[in-house]
């Protein structure tokens, strides 16, 4: 979360917050089967920024 302040072209000032999310999680597996190896993964991102 963020407080903001501006002055555009220095003639009034205005005010606006912004709130910012960053999600992230990931799964990785190792599993072996005689000869073969399995590697499966999955990951998940998120963002979200609002004004």
């Amino acid at each position: 979360m963020s407080a903001n302040e501006i002055s555009p072209f220095n003639t009034y000032t205005d005010d606006f917050t912004t709130t910012r999310w960053l999600v992230r999680a990931g799964v990785i597996g190792d599993w072996r089967y005689r000869s073969w190896n399995f590697r499966p993964s999955a990951n998940v991102a998120y963002m979200e920024e609002t004004q």
